[in-house]
């Protein structure tokens, strides 16, 4: 069997892919989290790019990986002039994604105290559409381009497994990794993705729906669920990180400690990103999950992203 080592220096160069969702965040600074039917100041607004995979790949761009993002954009929008410029400002490639006329870009508005470092998200995916199995065909002609496939779990669940089980059909399929991520409660059937990915990543939000109290019990109950030789993750925030290969070892690892919580905001997508980095550059699962903890952790301690070119790879 190939090292971690052998597999990364083959995965060289190559793009990692990031399908789902893009909106505008809209972020409001607080010094406290507002009462309800009460006026308050904000410290600070101002508009970002979001969205579990659009963060994501922001992240992987940062830390020097090269990186695609697919995704539904309204061109006809009002925010898509900011959202593009943005991106091809991070060299994300956005070849494959799918520009529609007739609709709205989505819109999350993020309220951060700085009292407490947390962050509240409304969001609304007005009326913007769901990839379909038709807008990624051509990436199973172009597979040969990808390193890694990094699906977000949203509602199109049918979609996301069908595609999953084409991929798993091609003549290459040893040369891509492919993961998912089961994040939100609401959607519903996201356990059907639990058996489709190389890696499976679970929110602590969806663990604790699944009735899991800490991040080694969800690891270990849901790794009888994961596919044979498939790994499960689980971020558990300000309690570290665990993950599981099937029919291995517990593996676990700490947070970082937060000296000062300043923006938490796309945190989870982070720590997705600095994982797929680190695997791909052939580190081990324990050293892959501190790693994670590591940038994930000092993301919350700055705004946005920028900081986080430190942990790029020197050449």
């Amino acid at each position: 069997m190939a090292s971690n080592i052998d597999t990364a220096t083959k995965k060289e160069g190559k793009l990692v892919l990031c399908i789902g969702w893009t909106c505008i965040d809209i972020v409001n600074i607080v010094e406290f989290f507002p009462k309800e039917d009460a006026d308050s100041k904000i410290v600070e607004y101002y508009w970002q790019r979001g969205g579990n995979a659009n963060n994501s790949s922001t992240v992987l761009s940062v830390l020097g990986r090269a990186c695609e993002l697919l995704s539904v954009i309204a061109k006809n929008s009002r925010e898509y002039d900011f959202l593009m410029s943005d991106i091809n400002k991070y060299g994300i490639k956005t070849d494959n994604c799918v520009f529609v006329d007739k609709n709205q870009c989505p819109l999350s508005t993020a309220i951060l105290s700085l009292e407490t470092g947390s962050r509240t998200i409304l969001h609304t995916l007005r009326d913007i559409p769901e990839i379909t199995y038709e807008n990624f065909s051509p990436i199973f002609d172009q597979s040969n381009k990808y390193s890694w496939i990094h699906f977000e779990g949203r509602p199109n669940i049918e979609t996301i497994c069908n595609l999953l089980v084409k991929l798993d059909g091609l003549s290459n399929r040893k040369e891509i990794t492919t993961s998912v991520e089961l994040e939100h409660p609401y959607i519903k059937s996201l356990e059907l993705l639990l058996d489709k990915g190389d890696y499976v990543f679970l929110s602590k939000d969806y663990a604790k729906f699944r009735g899991f109290s800490d991040k080694n019990t969800a690891v270990k109950t849901l790794s009888n669920s994961i596919k044979d030789g498939a790994t499960i993750v689980c971020a558990w925030g300000e309690d570290g990180a665990a993950a599981m290969l099937k029919g291995g070892e517990l593996v676990s690892v700490p947070a970082l400690k937060l000296e000062n919580m300043i923006d938490s905001l796309g945190a989870g997508d982070t720590f997705i990103a600095s994982f797929i980095n680190a695997t791909l550059d052939g580190l081990t699962l324990k050293e892959c999950l501190s790693y994670a903890c590591l940038v994930a952790g000092t993301k919350c301690c700055m705004r946005g992203y920028d900081g986080l070119s430190k942990f790029r790879k020197k050449d």
